[in-house]
């Protein structure tokens, strides 16, 4: 009989420290023991999908990528990580994230333009429900950052 494998998603380990060397360490320690965890669990962990990032004060500093390895793998390393759905960046100043919701919200008003205006006409309450459904959802959502 065949095991069943569950994928884990959307977890997070972060680190400060002082040198990057023990960074590096710890955070390969970590990934070992949640990788233990997981498999005792019947969880599968993807490093293809595992990312390492850092955020640093120093630009010279934040450019530096960790080796960090998850079952022998090493993990890729990505500057502008996406997590719950925000784009982080090295300053947190949510530039990314901003840019990217722009982007997207500037695409559905363009559609909601094109139902409004069409010959064939949708009514004021299809077009009510599709502005909320398509543009407001996605602008209220982290809107805090």
């Amino acid at each position: 009989m065949a095991e069943n494998s569950f994928t884990l998603t959307t977890k997070c380990l972060a680190i400060q420290g002082q040198y990057f060397s023990e960074q590096e360490c710890s955070l390969s320690s970590d990934m070992a023991r949640m990788s233990h965890f997981c498999r005792q669990w019947r969880l599968k962990p993807s490093a293809s999908k595992t990312i390492s990032s850092v955020f640093h004060l120093h630009n010279t500093s934040a450019i530096c990528e960790l080796s960090v390895y998850l079952d022998g793998q090493r993990l890729r390393h990505e500057c502008h990580p996406t997590y719950l759905g925000v784009t982080l960046d090295r300053t947190l100043s949510y530039r990314e994230h901003l840019t990217k919701n722009a982007r997207k919200l500037k695409n559905r008003n363009n559609l909601l333009m094109k139902l409004a205006s069409s010959t064939y006409g949708a009514s004021i309450n299809t077009l009510r429900s599709s502005a909320l459904v398509l543009c407001y959802s996605a602008a209220e959502y982290c809107a805090s950052v």
